[in-house]
């Protein structure tokens, strides 16, 4: 039995067996049996939207700054 806790979801796991050689996912898959049950599981979040130009400054908003802080005067 293995727990896993990821972000805010737990899974609990039941290996049934291991494989000699890394394979495909598919292969994997028939080596554990998931005990949670994917009605327990929460939905993820929604992918987070941001507004234009609502991340890092540009690099006009950045020579801005640099004036404004005195950090531009060499």
């Amino acid at each position: 039995m293995i727990t896993i806790a990821l972000d805010r979801n737990v899974r609990v796991l039941k290996v049934s067996g291991f494989a000699e050689r890394r394979g495909a996912a598919q292969a994997a898959r028939t080596l554990y049996e998931e005990l949670t049950e994917r009605s327990k599981r929460p939905e993820p979040p929604p992918a987070a939207a941001r507004d234009p130009g609502a991340g890092r400054p540009t690099k006009r908003e950045r020579r801005a700054i640099g004036r404004f802080t005195g950090e531009d005067e060499i």
